[in-house]
């Protein structure tokens, strides 16, 4: 796997995941710490576009179904937000989706 970063740069990652997720399957993540991240969304499955064809809530099913499926986390953990604990991580706030497929979701801070 390869993680970039938001100034583009590239970390390969050493993972445990299927041999059927290796086709150009890329999830938008949240880097925690070097060997734990939060997957957010899903953009490609196996080179597809996913992410224009399905809303937010089918995308997050379908994250869930991955990584409980293909996913080991031994050397790199994915998690999906709801696996973290608000107390080992301060939530700074949520991104509110719409029901439409390909939506971008909403940055909403938790103090307003």
């Amino acid at each position: 796997m390869i993680f970039a970063d938001n100034k583009e740069s590239l970390t390969v990652l050493h993972c445990v995941l299927d041999e059927r997720l290796f086709s150009d399957t890329v999830f938008r993540v949240v880097r925690l710490n070097p060997h734990r991240y939060i997957v957010y969304d899903l953009r490609y499955l196996n080179g597809v576009d996913f992410h224009s064809s399905h809303t937010y809530v089918e995308r997050s099913q379908r994250i869930r179904d991955i990584l409980e499926e293909f996913h080991h986390p031994d050397l790199v953990a994915l998690e999906t937000p709801e696996q973290i604990p608000s107390w080992e991580f301060p939530i700074r706030g949520y991104e509110c989706y719409d029901e439409h497929p390909g939506s971008m979701g909403v940055f909403l801070p938790v103090n307003e």
